[in-house]
């Protein structure tokens, strides 16, 4: 064996020494080194508070809001289904009309063809008809008053605001 010169090295502290690895490339290409995390600071701020709770009078005012809204939009399904109701009927009476017209034509063709027109037979028929049309003019002012007091309500209502 030969002595060893100053930065000489022999085969046996060749092998000991790591040799740093190259990356190798993959398909999906080289490998990144991983970058220790950044060390979070001992003094970190606290996230921000949230905002107080709103009082409870603007609770109250909210809740008074909703509860006057939730009352004007009952009262007008309310008057809806009233009007629509009434409509309903108007046009189930104008229906039983027409059904008496249709019998008082055939009934008035039967007694031309028999030659016995007599205004008796008549008489009921056409008492049945003014009936059905008193009961359509008073639905039709159902639906009038309906209308006129909503206006009324209206307004109120723009008067006080």
């Amino acid at each position: 064996m030969t002595p060893k010169e100053p930065g000489e090295q022999t085969k046996s502290e060749s092998d000991a020494t790591p040799k740093p690895k190259k990356p190798r490339a993959t398909a999906k290409g080289p490998k990144k080194a991983k970058q220790p995390k950044a060390a979070t600071p001992a003094a970190e701020t606290p996230p921000p508070s949230p905002p107080p709770p709103p009082l409870v009078e603007d609770r109250r005012d909210f809740w008074d809001t909703a509860a006057t809204y939730l009352k004007k939009a009952k009262d007008e399904v309310v008057r809806s289904s009233r009007v629509g109701k009434l409509r309903l009927d108007i046009a189930r009476i104008r229906k039983q009309r027409k059904d008496l017209y249709a019998e008082l034509g055939e009934k008035t063709y039967e007694l031309l063809s028999a030659e016995s027109l007599t205004s008796k037979a008549l008489e009921e028929k056409k008492v049945s008809v003014d009936e059905k049309n008193a009961l359509i003019a008073a639905k039709e002012a159902e639906i009038e008053a309906i209308a006129a007091e909503e206006a009324e309500q209206e307004e109120a209502g723009t008067k006080k605001s």
